[in-house]
């Protein structure tokens, strides 16, 4: 038999393996469907039924190909040397990997059924907790014998299948057309694409992941298309960030703080509290907080009339209250997200086995405990990164995501990559505050300024200007940049024009709206190492009423940080919140000595700049003289102490050795 026709006859038994893996995985949705929710559940959402079927076939062909690719070698060892050990060795393996399959469907068929989703970081409880109690409860919970026999049985099944697959030559199904080309050339050429297309789940942008099953607002549907394969992945990242080193003593030992006294240290002795105000009472504001992505003070500081990048939002600037020499906690979007809601400088605690303590960190409850209602709200799929689990243990009435938003604004564009443009996000910010009946507390995540770069197709993109002065500063080519720049640019107009509205409107003169970037744009502009405010910098925009600016200090020079946000917001917004001191009130006289930190990069601040994630190497800025040797160890102190408290809290919360706030 001719090489080629060999080569063709492999890959054909390859192709086949891959459908029955496919059709067994159509049966196992089809039995999660059946057996966990009816046709009553989805009925109203059957073209969402339909998607997550053909997603989770998307899903199914990414992971069965994935572990069925190493046959590849032995398919191209019997063409070459034409043993026919190697088809044996194939059979083998793809018997095997079918069998392995088969197994991970059945056990997260039971697992979804007590657990009622697919295998997540729980499973290691079968390990942690007491095994044999464990092996009692799913021997007397579970028809173990009979699911036992059916494996047996279904076993010799797949092995008699794999085994005519493999004896077949499929030489009559590669007829040649008497050409020098025939199929037996065309197939290998087509499986090539064909597999690539297969592993990676899609042509464009990022390959298939599992945030994508989460398109829908029926959650069961969500369900239906996920993959338990991609949701065990994550089990296993999850356990691993589960063993989080948490030592209270350790810390405390080696802190190097004695003045600090954190032996004597407790929750309660450390709680703060904003003042009695009786305004405040008798007139809560709403408060808005919104994380724009990739807000940073490396592209907002190259807005100029050449290159207004900034659009609308350029105007309300001139209302609002900007701090420019401030830092995100971290130099990514989650970690940042977790600082701001939780004040955590351990991340990310939303995927380990804390995940359901977060209550007692959250920066949300203060709110909650004064009347307010809560709401998240963000234009990407709410499982993006665990957030359909931990936001809403963090108290958060509402979780609005992607789903929910075009549900309720039918006029909603999606992105190709991430999901809503920004504008329907803050639409949906303005439907929750024109129907609150109560104070709002409102959270508001943007996703549109992200790689790639995109920006939906009614937004007019303005002309911008490009001289060599700037494309000095600049990591990428012109059209590279000039889609940052726009998409940068509609954000800012989206945030602009959402400012504009609310000013203007019933609530203008009873919301507070404090605005921030997750971190700075990456890998497009040039900055030096020790630039630490320009090249990782984001604002903090506060629009305030007057009439809650009574007795606040304004210093826009001065130093923050993220951990800085929500102590700002206690004392302007509630009357004796009760609240964690990880960060400092920005308004008040207290922070005129405060620093900007990333828990990631350094720290900036009167004294100086430290950059390292350790604060080690100091960069005196050349703008100041002080003494250096005295004035970096105030800093490096100062950094150490707000780490320290920190984790002490942290500890202390999600180890429950002391009763909640």
């Amino acid at each position: 038999m001719k090489r080629t026709a060999i080569l063709s006859a492999g890959i054909l038994r390859f192709i086949s393996i891959v459908c029955v893996a496919v059709a067994i995985a159509l049966i196992y949705r089809f039995a999660l469907l059946i057996s966990y929710s009816g046709f009553d559940n989805i009925k109203n959402n059957l073209a969402d039924t339909a998607s997550a079927f053909l997603l989770g076939t998307r899903f199914d062909l990414k992971v069965f190909t994935t572990l069925l690719s190493p046959t590849i070698v032995f398919i191209a060892l019997q063409t070459i040397f034409k043993l026919k050990i190697f088809n044996k060795i194939t059979q083998i393996y793809a018997f095997i990997t079918l069998l392995v399959f088969v197994l991970a469907l059945i056990g997260d068929y039971f697992y979804y059924g007590f657990f009622a989703t697919h295998y997540n970081f729980l499973i290691f409880g079968f390990i942690d907790d007491n095994t044999t109690a464990v092996l009692q409860s799913i021997w007397t919970d579970y028809p173990v014998i009979r699911v036992f026999l059916f494996i047996v049985l279904f076993s010799v099944l797949l092995y008699k299948l794999t085994n005519i697959i493999y004896r077949q030559q499929f030489a009559r199904l590669l007829p040649n057309n008497g050409s020098r080309v025939g199929w037996g050339s065309v197939v290998p050429i087509l499986f090539v694409p064909l597999l690539f297309l297969a592993v990676r789940g899609r042509v464009t942008h990022f390959p298939l992941q599992l945030r994508e099953a989460y398109f829908s607002v029926n959650p069961f549907v969500n369900d239906l298309a996920a993959n338990c394969f991609f949701t065990l992945r994550e089990a296993v990242k999850s356990y691993h960030n589960n063993l989080l080193d948490i030592d209270i003593d350790r810390l405390l030992q080696e802190s190097g703080l004695e003045d600090m006294h954190l032996d004597s240290l407790s929750l309660a002795g450390l709680v703060q509290h904003s003042p009695c105000n009786i305004f405040l009472k008798e007139n809560p504001p709403h408060v808005i907080v919104i994380q724009m992505e990739g807000m940073g003070l490396n592209m907002m500081n190259l807005d100029s009339e050449k290159l207004n990048i900034l659009g609308s939002l350029a105007k309300e600037l001139d209302k609002c209250i900007v701090f420019r020499n401030f830092l995100p906690s971290f130099e990514g979007t989650v970690y940042s997200m977790e600082n701001l809601l939780t004040g955590t400088t351990i991340t990310p605690l939303s995927e380990t086995t804390f995940i359901n303590r977060l209550n007692t960190l959250s920066m949300v409850m203060p709110f909650k405990k004064a009347g307010y209602k809560s709401s998240f709200i963000t234009g990407c799929i709410k499982g993006w990164r665990n957030m359909d689990k931990w936001i809403p243990e963090l108290g958060f009435d509402n979780l609005d995501g992607m789903e929910t938003i075009l549900h309720d604004i039918p006029n909603a564009v999606k992105q190709k990559a991430w999901g809503i443009f920004d504008e329907y996000l803050f639409e949906q910010i303005e439907h929750r505050l024109a129907n609150a009946t109560s104070p709002q507390f409102i959270y508001g995540f943007t996703i549109t300024n992200h790689t790639p770069y995109e920006t939906p197709a009614h937004y007019a993109r303005p002309k911008f200007e490009i001289d060599e002065s700037m494309r000095k500063l600049f990591l990428k080519n012109d059209e590279q940049m000039l889609d940052c720049f726009h998409t940068y640019r509609y954000a800012c107009n989206c945030l602009g024009d959402f400012i504009h509205k609310l000013r203007n409107g019933k609530h203008g003169d009873n919301t507070i709206v404090a605005i921030t970037g997750d971190h700075s744009i990456k890998g497009m502009i040039k900055s030096g190492d020790n630039e630490l405010l320009d090249k990782y910098g984001v604002p903090f925009i506060l629009y305030v009423p007057q009439k809650y600016l009574e007795s606040k200090i304004i210093d826009t020079q001065i130093y923050g940080s993220h951990k800085d946000i929500f102590t700002t917001l206690f004392n302007l917004a509630l009357s004796e919140a009760k609240y964690y001191p990880f960060g400092m009130d920005m308004l008040s006289a207290d922070a005129a000595n405060n620093i900007a930190i990333n828990f990631e990069i350094g720290v900036q601040g009167n004294e100086g700049i430290i950059v390292n994630n350790r604060y080690q190497p100091v960069h005196v800025s050349e703008t100041q003289t002080f003494d250096t040797k005295n004035s970096e160890e105030t800093l490096r102190t100062k950094a150490r102490r707000i780490e320290i408290i920190s984790k002490y809290i942290i500890f202390k919360s999600l180890t429950g050795k002391e009763e909640k706030r």
